[in-house]
């Protein structure tokens, strides 16, 4: 799912966290001002933090477009197969990786085998050498969310982007 937000009348301030936003789209915003509109994310809020996320196939108008602010945002140790902001500005923060190889174990298939999402089978998993492993930073998890999507252990070393933990599986090509 995608994230549309925008403040009246009262600051708002949201932070995503190891989160995985992935073939979200939008061709038009309901006031008809195309192209301005982020696939994944449209913001119009005081502050937007993104830390430890992945972002894969997100469309604006056709377009590869991920995220779209017109105020504070800050995205640090994030993953983007493309890294510019639809008011065509680079994406602020540190950490960042951009890159046009996905970083899923099978992007087409995000449910997996079994057709559930949420298992150790799904598709959204990290592939083998996938840059996303081991490349979140852990100062931004709380240490109470000890497991990812599936319930496999966070803190193996360096936290991965994403919804998913890197759980060592090698997949037959």
């Amino acid at each position: 799912f995608g994230i549309s937000s925008e403040e009246i009348g009262q600051p708002l301030n949201i932070e995503v966290i190891n989160c995985t936003f992935i073939n979200n789209a939008i061709k038009v915003d309901e006031l008809g001002n195309d192209g301005i509109l982020g696939g994944a994310i449209t913001a119009i809020v005081d502050e937007f933090n993104i830390k430890n996320s992945v972002f894969w196939n997100n469309t604006a108008n056709g377009e590869l477009q991920d995220i779209f602010n017109v105020n504070n945002m800050t995205i640090n140790n994030s993953y983007f197969a493309n890294a510019m902001s639809a008011s065509g500005d680079p994406i602020p923060g540190s950490g960042n990786i951009n890159d046009t190889l996905s970083p899923f174990r099978n992007a087409n298939n995000p449910e997996g085998a079994d057709g559930i999402i949420g298992t150790p089978d799904d598709g959204l998993a990290l592939a083998c050498g996938a840059v996303a492993i081991n490349a979140g930073n852990d100062a931004y998890l709380s240490n109470t969310i000890t497991k990812d999507l599936v319930g496999l252990n966070r803190f193996n070393g360096t936290i991965d982007m994403g919804a998913y933990e890197f759980n060592g599986t090698v997949d037959n090509i």
